[in-house]
């Protein structure tokens, strides 16, 4: 199964839009958030989506200073699913309370973006560690923001 990089821009352009944030939470737990939604929560801190507020990006890796990034609108970017789906590209993206995706329509957040491609093996590129399970992680594409 192909390893799918999390929180990464993998195509670069027009789209793409990342920006700098404080991480509502400790250093352990940012790292642990890559690849899963952010809110915003105030107008320089950002946390995981938790279905409360409004779906801000998705949360890239931790920098100097306790900050992320924040991938904005981009296209193809790794991000944590739910758990193991069956993906079918093109098809309708949804947020779950614990800030990871899914294709499940029901008690989830519905945001602008689609799947684009089938399920693989998530890596944390900053830390080389890969998520657990087979099938963590899956690219979708937000050109316009959530």
């Amino acid at each position: 199964m192909a390893e799918i990089a999390l929180a990464k821009p993998v195509i670069r352009g027009n789209s793409d839009v990342v920006e700098n944030f404080k991480f509502n939470g400790t250093l352990a737990e940012a790292i642990v958030a890559v690849g899963k939604a952010a809110k915003l929560i105030d107008a320089d801190t950002v946390g995981v989506y938790d279905g409360t507020g409004t779906p801000y990006g998705v949360i890239g890796y931790a920098e100097i200073g306790g900050r992320v990034g924040v991938v904005r609108t981009a296209e193809k970017v790794g991000v944590v699913l739910d758990s193991a789906l069956t993906i079918v590209p093109g098809s309708a993206v949804y947020i779950t309370d614990t800030g990871t995706f899914t294709n499940v329509a029901t008690d989830n957040t519905a945001i602008n973006a689609t799947f684009r491609d089938v399920a693989g093996d998530g890596i944390n590129l900053k830390t080389g560690i890969k998520l657990t399970t087979a099938a963590t992680a899956v690219y979708i594409d937000f050109p316009g923001g959530f």
